[in-house]
């Protein structure tokens, strides 16, 4: 199934009076084709938009989830200094968690965390990551796997309050090749 242009939201962007809209919906209101909006507005903006895409099913991500070969990432851009990050850029692996280890029971942790790290890294070619062992670079996650879940603080389109907040539950630390990014306050 391909994506229909009012599937494709524009999140963030320049041009605040466009976000939250469809590409169907800006097209309509400049009487042009939808085409001609995203290549404008690519030409106007450059890599600085964001856009999330509602065309794909629940069903369809399982399916694609299921898959043997099938990894775990994020084509979320993190937009520092801003609110509109995509929920992609920091929901993506909580999501998994909970939607297919927790409540789908579709693979087991260890297969989850697997597909999350070591896959990954072999189908990227990464020989130095992938797994805890000599020699490779430790990148490491510590998680309560019962609790690890995505809180969102605000809705989507509110425009009150930030646009976006987040709230990662469940996760104690981050380590990057052993180096500590990132450790919860919660002991």
């Amino acid at each position: 199934k391909y994506f229909r242009w009012s599937d494709i939201i524009l999140w963030a962007l320049p041009d605040k009076s466009l976000q939250g809209r469809s590409i169907q919906t800006v097209a309509h209101l400049a009487d042009k084709d939808p085409r001609d909006v995203v290549l404008d507005l690519v030409q106007q903006h450059g890599i600085s938009i964001a856009a999330i895409y509602f065309g794909k099913t629940e069903a369809d991500l399982r399916d694609a989830a299921a898959w043997p070969y099938s990894v775990v990432g994020s084509d979320g851009l993190l937009f520092a200094n801003r609110v509109e990050n995509h929920p992609r850029t920091f929901g993506t692996f909580p999501r998994y968690l909970r939607k297919y280890v927790r409540e789908q029971h579709l693979f087991s942790l260890e297969e989850a965390v697997r597909r999350m790290s070591g896959l990954t890294a072999e189908i990227l070619r990464l020989s130095d990551r992938g797994c805890i062992a000599q020699g490779r670079k430790a990148d490491l996650l510590l998680i309560d796997p019962g609790y690890v879940a995505l809180r969102l603080g605000r809705t989507l389109f509110e425009t009150t309050l930030p646009i976006f907040v987040l709230l990662l539950a469940g996760v104690h630390l981050v380590a990057i090749s052993l180096a500590r990014a990132f450790a919860s306050r919660r002991r």
